[in-house]
């Protein structure tokens, strides 16, 4: 009698475990998904441009108060592609996304932007205006030049592997920290932003 009722408590250990575990799945796999789809949405709204959607989605973003020269490089971000490698749930409110991002080689943009700056202001057409030039003209011009670097086509793209930590917010996900965003925008404009000065 006392084998039956170890078998049958063994039984019920073994099937409230294996419960257990499946409905842990099930939420790592439910977790999964809604990080995925907050990852989507982020990334949308930097290919969108949309300020006020980036703030949405990622957590403690500071995106840059100079709004000519941010969307100059946020309408460089309609044709970026992404893939995501993989999702870890760290625990039931952090994740992380490891993904591949395609995007226009911010470097390249630097080199040929300086390239150009530098032809610019030694041609005969800019210093002839220097006299009368405002710091408004001159910084539409400095945005006018990354306009043309940035939509003329010869920017070479770059994939690059990216961990990005999201995190619970409420009953959604946002990414946490800044590297996503200092990697699509917030480096480019504060690069540029020096040179600018």
């Amino acid at each position: 009698m006392r084998r039956f009722r170890f078998a049958a408590f063994a039984v019920a250990a073994v099937l409230a475990l294996s419960a257990f575990l499946v409905s842990c799945g099930a939420d790592e796999n439910e977790i999964k998904t809604q990080v995925q789809q907050s990852f989507d949405a982020a990334m949308e709204a930097f290919k969108s441009g949309d300020v006020d959607s980036i703030k949405q989605y990622c957590d403690s973003v500071v995106v840059n108060d100079d709004t000519e020269l941010r969307s100059v490089i946020l309408s460089s971000l309609g044709n970026i592609e992404y893939s995501v490698n993989s999702i870890t749930v760290n625990n039931g409110s952090s994740a992380t996304v490891n993904a591949d991002i395609t995007m226009i080689d911010a470097s390249k943009v630097m080199q040929k932007y300086v390239e150009n700056i530098a032809a610019m202001v030694s041609s005969a057409e800019y210093q002839s205006k220097l006299d009368t030039m405002t710091k408004e003209d001159y910084d539409k011009l400095m945005d006018d030049e990354l306009s043309k670097v940035l939509s003329g086509g010869e920017i070479p793209n770059v994939t690059k592997t990216v961990s990005v930590q999201m995190k619970k917010d409420g009953d959604s996900w946002k990414v946490d920290g800044s590297d996503l965003p200092d990697l699509l925008v917030t480096n480019t404009l504060n690069a540029i932003k020096q040179i600018k000065q």
